[in-house]
């Protein structure tokens, strides 16, 4: 899946900021909600950011993804691996865990060379350039303490 940035997404984000996004930006979609998709944005990071942002250059869904329906009418939509309740606070570390955070990392690289090897062209050069993006983001190197537990 593809989007796009809508070169008013300044004047749509009401007030917000969106760091990381910048007019016209093209991106891969890691993930679908009923509000928002996920993205690798220009700093790296895979962040939600809302719908109306974006235009949708190519809907199709890729295999491999996993759909989790709500009774309250939310649904994630997302690759299979990283679909794991919890999967990108381990990915940010929020919790501390270095271990789950380079665990985290590491299956969401291995998720987009995955896709990128089962993607048309457009979407391998959009993968590319996320995990271009990733690069400069190391993965956190276990303590000794860690390693204990």
């Amino acid at each position: 899946m593809r989007i796009k940035v809508r070169s008013n997404f300044r004047e749509l984000a009401r007030g917000q900021e969106h760091r990381g996004l910048s007019s016209d930006g093209e991106f891969y979609v890691l993930g679908v909600d009923e509000e928002n998709y996920r993205l690798i944005n220009r700093n790296g990071e895979p962040i939600l950011y809302p719908k109306d942002l974006f235009e949708v250059l190519d809907a199709s869904i890729p295999s491999g993804w996993h759909f989790h329906d709500y009774e309250d009418g939310e649904y994630h939509l997302q690759p299979a691996r990283t679909a794991e309740p919890g999967f990108y606070e381990d990915w940010h570390g929020s919790d501390g865990d270095r271990v789950a955070q380079a665990a985290a990392r590491r299956t969401l690289r291995e998720e987009l060379e995955r896709l990128a090897d089962e993607s048309g062209k457009e979407d391998q050069v959009l993968i590319h350039e996320a995990l271009s993006r990733m690069a400069w983001i190391s993965e956190p190197r276990p303590r000794p303490t860690d390693l204990q537990e």
